[in-house]
C-alpha cells in the first residue's frame, strides 16, 4: 500500500526574496516549505488506466491501507489526489508525502505538554490537499485541524471523481457533475459536495455494476457521518472504510470487461 522508499534528500536552496500581492486581505499564516527530492523502488501507472471496475477498487483499498500504515507510524498524508495513489500488478500503493506531517514527533522532544499539543495543532492547520478532493470541512474552514479522517474523505472524492471521469453512470441531479463538482469554483465545489453528502438518497450509479454502486452508497454514508448535527462523533476511520472495501470486492456481480473509458 506504499511506495518502497530507497532514498531521498532535502536539497535546500539559497533564500530568495520576492514581492507578492495578494487578491484577498484575509491571510493565514505562511508556513516554510522545503525542496526536497525522493527516489522510490515502486513504478507504477495512474489510477485512470484501470483494466477493470474492480481492479481500481482494489487499488484503492491497498492505498488505505498504505495510508493506516503510515498514520499508525505517525505520518499524515494529506494529499489524497489522483497523481498520489498509482497501480503496479493490479495492486495500489500511496506516495507523495510531500504535504504530510508527521504528529508522532512533536511527543519525543522534550517539550512540555501542553507545548507539543500547541505546536502539533499549528502545524495541522495549514490548509493542504488538492483541491479536488479536498474534505468539505477543509473548504469550509482554515483554522481546522487536518485529521486522517479528512484524508479519508479525500479517497471518497477520489472515487467519485474517477467514476464521473471513467465509467458510464448515472447521475439524478444536473446534467454536468463532473463540471458542477470539480470543474467550477471553491464556493460551487464546497456547496455540490456538502449537498452530496447530505442528500437524503443516492445520487450516483454505475451501471451494470451494483458492488461499486453500493460502495459509493456506503462510503458516501461514513463521511456524511461527521457532518450531521445529531451525531457529529462518528467519523470514517481505516478499520469503517476498509471494511465496505472488502465487502464490495468479496461481492458477486463486478463486470468482467470494463476497462477505464477514456475521458
Amino acid at each position: 500500500g506504499l511506495a518502497q522508499f530507497v532514498a531521498g534528500e532535502d536539497l535546500g536552496a539559497e533564500e530568495i526574496k520576492r514581492e507578492v500581492r495578494y487578491r484577498h486581505s484575509r491571510l493565514g499564516q505562511l508556513y516554510e516549505r522545503s525542496h526536497s527530492r525522493t527516489v522510490s523502488k515502486t513504478i507504477g501507472t495512474p489510477l485512470s488506466e484501470f483494466t477493470s471496475t474492480k481492479e481500481m477498487v482494489q487499488a484503492l483499498m491497498d492505498a488505505i491501507e498504505g495510508h493506516r500504515t503510515a498514520y499508525e507510524a505517525g505520518v499524515e498524508h494529506r494529499d489524497i489526489s489522483e497523481g498520489n495513489v498509482m497501480m503496479a500488478n493490479g495492486r495500489g500503493f500511496l506516495h507523495d508525502f510531500d504535504n504530510g506531517f508527521n504528529w508522532k514527533a512533536n511527543r519525543s522532544d522534550g517539550a512540555p505538554d501542553y507545548l507539543r499539543h500547541w505546536r502539533t495543532r499549528s502545524e495541522c492547520k495549514e490548509r493542504t490537499g488538492t483541491f479536488y478532493f479536498m474534505a468539505v470541512a477543509i473548504l469550509q474552514r482554515r483554522d481546522i485541524i487536518h485529521e486522517a479522517h479528512h484524508d479519508l474523505e479525500s479517497f471518497y472524492w477520489l472515487l467519485f471523481w474517477l467514476v464521473l471521469r471513467h465509467t458510464t453512470y448515472e447521475y439524478t441531479m444536473g446534467s454536468s457533475p463532473l463540471q458542477d463538482i470539480f470543474g467550477g469554483k471553491s464556493d460551487r465545489c464546497l456547496k455540490e459536495k456538502f449537498f452530496i453528502l447530505m442528500f437524503p438518497t443516492e445520487l450516483l450509479s454505475v451501471k451494470d455494476n451494483q458492488p461499486l454502486t453500493e460502495l459509493l452508497a456506503k462510503f458516501r454514508h461514513l463521511c456524511a457521518q461527521g457532518y450531521n448535527r445529531n451525531n457529529r462523533t462518528e467519523k470514517p476511520t481505516h478499520e469503517s472504510v476498509l471494511r465496505i472495501f472488502k465487502e464490495a470486492l468479496d461481492s458477486n456481480g463486478w463486470p468482467s470487461d470494463d476497462k477505464a473509458m477514456p475521458y
